[in-house]
């Protein structure tokens, strides 16, 4: 029987996945504590959002280059556009349809 960690951030997973929003504000949940963690990475994840790079369906991938991390990359996936709405079914469904394409094609 598989376990998991009650913390995601004890997972052993490569990468994780990150919810967010489209305007680069890490504001509360995951991502906040994402961009505490690794602000390098929430940086990028930041000028993706202001280059209009980062939209429903399609992520940011952050890399993470720390040795000590037993993380790979952070996955910031929009659930929603702005920070103060909730997230919404349709914009997650969307995420994992690309996620599932990206994952076949590779």
């Amino acid at each position: 029987m598989m376990t998991y960690p009650r913390n995601i951030w004890d997972s052993k997973a490569d990468w994780l996945v990150i919810p967010s929003n489209t305007q680069g504000i890490a504001g509360a949940g995951l991502a906040l504590q994402a961009a505490e963690r690794y602000p390098d990475q929430a940086q990028e994840y930041k000028r993706a959002c202001r280059r209009g790079v980062h939209e429903v369906g399609y992520p940011v991938i952050t890399p993470i280059d720390d040795p000590e991390s037993p993380h790979k990359a952070l996955y910031w996936f929009a659930s929603k556009t702005v920070v103060q709405q909730p997230s919404r079914l349709s914009y997650i469904v969307t995420g994992f349809e690309k996620l599932a394409h990206q994952l076949i094609a590779n």
